[in-house]
């Protein structure tokens, strides 16, 4: 009699043992998914707001070289999307000297650029970043080139049509690969003459969306109403998986008003009533974030 009761006692402290562990583990699962959610819309919201953040523009309200836009990416089975901005508002100043590939640039003024602060040098078409070595502060001053740690610049700037700018640029992708990612999907982050850097563990599934700032079915778009999707309500927008691929169009990427961000995150750790194949608890989130820097152009059709 002793013998079964103390049985039952042993299994019934056994299989409450067992009961903790296996909610103690999904507990730490949920919050690890839910943390690498939260992560990833942080990260993602303050660098999709400010792109385009104090880069020069002209008349037409777009980007002085084509090479410098506020917004870029890749579409595939993860996503990935390209963020550039000036946040720390280094002043547009026009070259003063001509400069044919030049390491020393001299500026109208020089205030705002600091030494290892990556900055812009452009023309009507075309331009280059760097990374600048050192600065002379002055009105006017001279912006110098670290072309040991970044690249040299290649082209011709004339003077009184270029200037410089600062410059950040940062790109969001997913990857198992990267340094310290350790065979994990993890959400990097990529900045400009960086490597991969991790970002947010445990994130699989990274698809991004566009919405534009023209009507599902605007007139004057040569793909008709071709659009991956569309929003609801009034007015109703055309949304595409990847401006400047059909069915939208490369000018597109002046139109986006918002991305909308699919994220999946999982577990670094395995849960048994998983539901899953790999054991881990994934969790999805869906996002909005609108770009507060970019302008539209006012054209029939568009917004």
């Amino acid at each position: 009699m002793a013998l079964s009761i103390a049985s039952l006692v042993v299994f019934g402290v056994g299989t409450g043992f067992v009961f903790v562990t296996r909610a103690w583990s999904e507990h730490q699962a949920r919050t690890q998914v839910q943390q690498s959610l939260r992560s990833t819309i942080e990260a993602l919201n303050r660098d999709v707001r400010i792109a385009g953040a104090c880069m020069p523009v002209n008349s037409l309200n777009q980007s002085l070289a084509p090479n410098f836009v506020p917004l870029a990416g890749t579409n595939g089975t993860n996503d990935t999307i390209t963020v550039s901005a000036n946040p720390t508002c280094g002043n547009a100043n026009v070259v003063t000297n001509n400069c044919n590939g030049c390491s020393s640039i001299t500026v109208s003024d020089s205030t705002g650029f600091t030494g290892g602060q990556w900055a812009f040098i452009s023309n009507a078409g075309a331009g280059e970043f760097f990374l600048i070595s050192t600065v002379v502060v002055g009105a006017p001053g001279t912006v110098n080139v670290d072309t040991l740690k970044g690249p040299s610049l290649t082209g011709s700037y004339p003077r009184n049509t270029s200037q410089v700018t600062g410059a950040d640029q940062r790109k969001f992708a997913v990857s198992t690969s990267c340094a310290g990612c350790n065979n994990i999907p993890t959400l990097t982050v990529q900045l400009l003459g960086g490597s991969q850097l991790p970002l947010v563990k445990g994130v699989d599934s990274f698809k991004i969306q566009y919405v534009l700032n023209r009507l599902w079915n605007d007139p004057g778009n040569p793909n008709g109403s071709a659009c991956n999707a569309q929003t609801g309500g009034t007015p109703n927008l055309c949304v595409v998986n990847l401006p400047g691929l059909a069915p939208s169009l490369a000018g597109d990427w002046n139109l986006v008003r918002a991305i909308v961000a699919n994220v999946d995150a999982q577990s670094t750790i395995t849960v048994r009533a998983s539901g899953s194949a790999d054991r881990l608890l994934h969790e999805p989130a869906s996002f909005e974030i609108s770009p507060r820097n970019l302008t539209f152009p006012q054209n029939p059709g568009r917004l």
